[in-house]
């Protein structure tokens, strides 16, 4: 019982708490945080004291929400900053996403969709200035928002997407940092966050990509771009509204996370536990999954303090997606630390973990057999059928990658009635992050999508070869599905 009510504990907090404490030639945070205040005469201890003095002074007067600003004074304290090794500042960890968009130099502007069942999701769009610029919808992943597709400075995502004549949308789902309004429910009830991936990648999805069409007048020009499970939300939506064929031109996915059938993430030794609903409230959130808090922050100011004890962060944001040395930008991580997670529901998490548990189906959410029969007229719950998504597909995915395993993506594509290319990045130690934070970003995963895209713009027309009878997938050499037959 001990072992079982503190495995969360042991994948993600002990991994970070313990390197905080094992330097005794570094104080600990708390002990930094009082020596501001009230600073120790220990020559020791006098340099760290100084060091954090000033990164508070200019957390105080130099970041977006200072008041009033010191301009002069700022300029100093970041110059001090910027040339010490242990700071590695990066002005876009304190600022939200338009902030981030305008410092690069973009215009960029917010869009509100309210969804049927009342969620108030935020949009955010990088116009491009040439006349009918085809749109590009970004979806984030799981734990993301909008921010993760512009934390890589001059190359990230979204800029050289607009840089190469794309009109830039941005989603957020409901829950998230931009996404936490509703109707009739505070993001506090209960009742706000009682969805799944379902409600995402249906109810969400429907009323954004309507409105991007609506807006662009460009019906049947849409490319939907997802990350990970933003892919597995793209593909929801396909096989649940027809309508999708007529509105998306290409699905790009970007390391899908459809079949977690061999995902090598730690989250995965949450499944023998979640069909334990007193458990899975008790350990992983009574409503929304590991809430953005204080502890998060902290951890994210730690990094920047002390550049000796990164592996603070490095532990907490490796041990669920995996580490690569070789390809990760290192200076991100405490940006990354400090956008996520950005807020999604414990039931979302619930349902992953099922499909993992159930040898990574790719179905809706499970209530029990009882309650299953009531909504869906079965005792399991519906398998959403690729074979309905007509839409061409280009996938990108790689080796090494925790979440989204090689095996599993080829699965996907398997079960896919028309895929333009299932791409392998060609790099070793590629992993799941790097998708969005790599070193070799532009190369290895953007310059792939260009040419892909080109054979998708405004008014041509990608021939689609597309059998309409749903042949049975003889792929599955281990029978994931088969498995909760």
């Amino acid at each position: 019982m001990y072992i079982k009510s503190n495995i969360p504990k042991l994948l993600i907090i002990l991994t970070t708490t313990i390197s905080i404490f094992k330097s005794e030639k570094h104080c600990s945070f708390w002990e930094k945080y009082i020596l501001w205040h009230d600073c120790s005469h220990d020559k020791n201890q006098t340099t760290h004291c100084t060091y954090f003095q000033r990164f508070v002074s200019w957390d105080n007067e130099c970041s977006p929400g200072a008041d009033p600003p010191h301009p002069s004074k700022c300029t100093e304290l970041e110059t001090v900053l910027m040339k010490k090794e242990y700071c590695e500042y990066n002005p876009d960890e304190f600022l939200d996403v338009p902030q981030i968009i305008a410092r690069h130099g973009y215009k960029s502007e917010t869009h509100e969709v309210i969804t049927q069942d009342g969620y108030i999701l935020e949009l955010h769009r990088i116009p491009n200035l040439k006349e009918q610029a085809q749109p590009v919808f970004l979806q984030h992943g799981l734990f993301g928002s909008s921010a993760d597709w512009l934390l890589n400075g001059n190359d990230s995502i979204a800029f050289l997407l607009v840089d190469h004549g794309y009109d830039v949308w941005m989603g957020n789902s409901r829950g998230n940092t931009y996404s936490d309004g509703h109707n009739s429910y505070p993001n506090h009830n209960p009742l706000y966050w009682n969805f799944s991936f379902h409600e995402m990648g249906v109810n969400d999805l429907d009323k954004v990509i309507m409105y991007i069409v609506f807006v662009t007048k460009l019906p049947g020009e849409l490319i939907y771009m997802g990350y990970s499970t933003g892919a597995m939300l793209g593909f929801i939506y396909s096989t649940t509204m027809p309508i999708s064929e007529r509105l998306i031109k290409l699905i790009v996915a970007i390391s899908p996370s459809v079949y977690p059938s061999h995902l090598t993430s730690p989250i995965k030794y949450l499944a023998p536990f979640i069909d334990d609903s007193k458990w899975v409230m008790e350990n992983l959130g009574m409503h929304q999954f590991l809430p953005k808090n204080k502890i998060l922050e902290l951890l994210s100011m730690h990094c920047r303090l002390l550049g000796i004890q990164k592996i603070v962060c490095d532990n907490f944001i490796f041990s669920i997606f995996g580490y690569s040395e070789e390809e990760f930008n290192v200076p991100m991580l405490p940006i990354l630390l400090s956008k996520m997670p950005s807020g999604v529901s414990t039931k979302t998490i619930s349902q992953f973990v099922q499909s993992i548990k159930r040898g990574g189906t790719f179905q809706r959410f499970d209530h029990g057999e009882d309650l299953n029969y009531k909504l869906y007229g079965t005792k399991r719950p519906p398998k959403y059928d690729l074979k309905k998504v007509k839409t061409p597909v280009y996938i990108i995915y790689s080796m090494y990658d925790w979440f989204s395993n090689h095996t599993d993506v080829l699965h996907l594509a398997n079960h896919l009635r028309h895929v333009v290319e299932a791409y392998k990045v060609d790099k070793n130690h590629f992993g799941y992050l790097d998708f969005l934070f790599g070193k070799e970003l532009v190369q290895l995963v953007i310059q792939p999508i260009l040419q892909v895209l080109e054979l998708f713009k405004i008014n041509t027309t990608y021939k689609i070869n597309v059998d309409d009878e749903d042949d049975d997938d003889d792929y599955d050499p281990e029978n994931y599905d088969d498995e909760y037959e």
